[in-house]
């Protein structure tokens, strides 16, 4: 299972399409539905002091640079997480914690609710967990529950079994293009 911990690898795991005009898109999801949205624009505003370009030239741009980027990220990383958080609600994969703690059986709970794909190999592609630096210790012990202690690894291994059957069931019904 991954976990993305660092600042902006949440993006990178993102695929991407370049597009080259138009002012919205359309995502066609397995079951045929589509959706279509808005291009978003990200913006960050910096000052550039023209004495100190004079100065410096191009070295003092360089740190305004990464500061512009660094917030582009983060506004994209958030818009991400608000639409993850709308499609989840809108199709039923959120799990509401209640103020719960991480649990290993919480995180089991979320796993029901979710497809998994499949190697060639027949091994599950887990889902990656997006979670902040302060839960890496946590998340990672309730992970080793998952594996380690009995109930809780049978309980696993219940639900790989049950996801394989209905990514073998959906791999069946998958229409091949020519």
């Amino acid at each position: 299972m991954n976990i993305a911990i660092h600042r902006t690898p949440l993006l990178s795991l993102a695929s991407t399409v370049r597009a080259h005009e138009g002012d919205s898109f359309a995502i066609e999801r397995e079951d045929g539905t589509v959706e279509r949205s808005k291009y978003r624009e990200h913006k960050v505003s910096c000052r550039v002091d023209l004495r100190e370009i004079s100065q410096r030239g191009v070295d003092a741009v360089v740190p305004l640079l990464s500061k512009v980027r660094e917030g582009i990220e983060r506004d994209m990383a958030q818009t991400l997480f608000k639409e993850v958080e709308r499609t989840s609600d809108k199709v039923g994969t959120s799990v509401n914690a209640a103020g719960r703690q991480l649990t290993a059986e919480l995180l089991l709970e979320a796993f029901e609710r979710i497809e998994f794909a499949f190697n060639d190999d027949g091994s599950p592609r887990l889902p990656t967990l997006v979670i902040h630096p302060d839960q890496v210790t946590r998340v990672q012990t309730e992970l080793s529950r998952l594996c380690d202690e009995g109930e809780l690894k049978q309980r696993m291994a219940q639900l790989i079994e049950k996801k394989r059957a209905a990514w073998r069931d959906r791999e069946a019904d998958r229409r091949l293009v020519d």
